[in-house]
């Protein structure tokens, strides 16, 4: 009889505490279900053309993606793809692009990274050359990947890719920054970099500001000039590379024709000038 009566009390006491649990593993899960979404939002491109950055109608869900904690996926399902034209200062987390598309950071806007790119098609930087300029910054460490290309369209600053203080932006194997303007990001190049006039509005690619790693290619092409101005590139098996004696320092590139350096310095003491001060 006293068997029983344990029995009967101690069955209840299992199945109540055995429901409680699962009631609260539920609501932590939903918590932390719901505080991920909070956390980490997604906008993608829903209009079936091209069109401008800054209307809701465009995205799904609707608004306007201008936050570091949302990811933008601008990957169209149009055969000639779609061209993206980023008309505010905008600042996101993550960046896909896709193989047929095009997001076009128009003059006087900019677009702040806080997370990785994955672009298999163009990052076009200023694209109409207006004089007020425009930029991609990384905010913090980040990977710029894909099969694609940032395309610098501007001479000069007013078409720039730039990093804040401490970040490296690195870029993989298959991705290409290229064109004309500057690149002022600590960039660690596993990929291609090219100065190329055929792109942009000028004939000058400009690598500034902070210093390089290079594990890739810098070139430039035929009447195009890439110069090296006051940084350090650690060549890291990379190879610096130009045609038709254009690569900087100015007017003495034959020496380094497709020839791998180890480690140089450039600078610019007088006259805008650029001088090759060390190779190790």
């Amino acid at each position: 009889m006293s068997s029983q009566h344990a029995n009967r009390f101690e069955s209840p006491r299992r199945t109540s505490f055995g429901s409680a649990s699962l009631v609260l593993i539920g609501q932590l899960i939903a918590w932390s279900l719901i505080s991920s979404s909070s956390l980490q939002a997604q906008s993608v491109w829903i209009r079936s053309g091209d069109g401008l950055w800054n209307v809701a109608s465009h995205w799904s869900p609707g608004g306007v993606p201008n936050s570091a904690t949302t990811d933008v996926v601008i990957d169209s399902d149009v055969d000639e793809g779609v061209v993206v034209s980023l008309n505010i200062a905008a600042a996101i987390r993550q960046l896909t692009i896709g193989g047929r598309d095009r997001l076009d950071v128009l003059n006087g806007n900019s677009l702040t990274l806080h997370g990785d790119v994955t672009n298999n098609g163009v990052i076009a930087i200023n694209p109409t050359a207006g004089t007020s300029g425009s930029a991609v910054i990384a905010a913090q460490n980040l990977v710029l990947g894909g099969s694609g290309s940032l395309r610098l369209r501007a001479s000069g600053t007013r078409s720039r890719l730039d990093s804040q203080a401490g970040v490296v932006v690195t870029q993989l194997a298959d991705h290409r920054i290229e064109g004309v303007g500057t690149v002022r990001a600590a960039l660690f190049n596993q990929g291609l970099v090219r100065a190329d006039a055929a792109l942009g509005n000028g004939s000058e690619l400009v690598i500034s500001t902070n210093n390089q790693r290079n594990a890739g290619l810098f070139e430039a092409t035929a009447g195009s000039t890439l110069t090296i101005d006051s940084v350090t590139v650690d060549n890291l098996g990379g190879v610096l590379r130009a045609a038709a004696k254009k690569f900087s320092p100015k007017g003495h590139c034959a020496p380094f024709h497709q020839r791998p350096l180890r480690r140089f310095h450039a600078y610019r003491p007088r006259a805008n000038k650029s001088y090759l001060k060390r190779v190790i």
